[in-house]
């Protein structure tokens, strides 16, 4: 079982906090799913579950976008309710407590803010008892701030969780710092809830206000994490490359475990791409330190990508894969490379063709550049 195979990663690299996936059960809430799935799988979740806590893993779900508790539209409003229980009932399945949370945004504001939260409140206070003991409410980049959100756990009596990059976009209490915006933050926490979660999260500047980065930016991250270091907390990252980002942020944090051999890896065909001076500063220097190694990466991710690089880039790749291709499997990666250096083939069918054999290559460090 993949969720298995996650765990067992997580447990191996030190990763104690994970957020399940809301499509283990594809159309889990929908009535189209006419599978007993809480019986079919009753069994495999007891097991996950039994495997989280043996780890000390703390789990979370997060229900998406279209999961309103505020919404007018009836139907709407109890397909989220559905979707909130077949979220709790994994939880449940797993026999995890209830600091395990379901992570919630209020919703839309339908023309009429405090209508819609009076409403949040209202449906709330009507839901399942196992329900409301997990759910907890984040603040938005676009409606509800950290303020409107301290409004509603305070009615309701439940967590809340602090996005900074929402905060930074749609701010409140001006006159506060993080640090003491956060202590408010803490006081929505009680015993039985667990650890105070947070989720952290970088401006991808290339896109849309909002998007997440897809690389943690080293010095960002570490200059957060200065400002909240008396606080006990869990940290959920938010960045494209996940188990690759909470990675590199465990070795910012604790620069004793870092290992630059492992690390590079996973970075080494993406850094080429992009400089080949980074590149060869990297791989000649048998040890960086983690700050500069990271700030070496962080260097390279903001220059454009070197399109004179491509060729030596593919044929590395392939000199590593082809030890571990069959006659066939090489001929193909062969005639591929041949092709895209006619132009014959795009780089996207290239890489397209290296993902195809990865399994076969035995790789599993070359994904985060393809």
């Amino acid at each position: 079982m993949v969720l298995d195979d996650i765990l067992e990663y997580n447990h191996q690299h030190h990763i104690a906090l994970f957020r399940l996936s809301s499509d283990l059960i594809p159309f889990g809430s929908s009535p189209v799913n006419m599978l007993n799935w809480k019986e079919e799988f009753k069994e495999a979740f007891h097991k996950l579950g039994e495997k989280a806590k043996n780890y000390h893993m703390r789990l979370s779900m997060h229900p998406g976008q279209y999961t309103l508790l505020n919404a007018i539209n009836e139907d709407v409003l109890q397909r989220s309710i559905a979707d909130l229980r077949y979220h709790c009932d994994i939880l449940n399945l797993m026999e995890l407590d209830d600091t395990s949370k379901l992570i919630l945004h209020i919703g839309g504001i339908y023309g009429d803010k405090m209508a819609a939260i009076q409403r949040f409140i209202f449906v709330f206070h009507h839901l399942d008892e196992d329900i409301k003991q997990r759910l907890i409410i984040e603040n938005d980049d676009r409606y509800y701030t950290l303020e409107d959100v301290l409004y509603i756990s305070d009615k309701i009596q439940i967590p809340v969780i602090f996005d900074n990059l929402h905060h930074e976009i749609l701010p409140s209490f001006p006159d506060l710092n993080l640090y003491q915006t956060l202590l408010l933050v803490q006081k929505s926490w009680k015993p039985k809830d667990g650890r105070m979660k947070i989720h952290y999260s970088q401006q991808d500047m290339s896109r849309r206000k909002g998007a997440h980065a897809t690389y943690l930016d080293a010095q960002q991250f570490l200059m957060f994490c200065r400002d909240i270091r008396y606080m006990d907390m869990d940290m959920m990252l938010e960045i494209k490359t996940k188990n690759l980002a909470a990675l590199q942020a465990l070795d910012i944090l604790y620069p004793e475990q870092f290992q630059q051999a492992l690390v590079w890896k996973n970075y080494r065909y993406l850094i080429l791409r992009h400089s080949l001076d980074i590149f060869k500063t990297i791989t000649t220097t048998q040890q960086l330190e983690v700050r500069r190694f990271y700030e070496l990466i962080d260097q390279a991710l903001s220059t454009p990508i070197d399109d004179t690089q491509g060729a030596l880039c593919y044929r590395m790749m392939m000199n590593e894969y082809l030890p571990y291709l069959n006659n066939t499997q090489k001929i193909k990666l062969q005639k591929s490379m041949q092709r895209y250096m006619e132009g014959a083939l795009s780089e996207q069918g290239l890489k397209n063709c290296f993902m195809s054999l990865s399994a076969f290559a035995k790789d599993e460090e070359n994904y985060l550049f393809l």
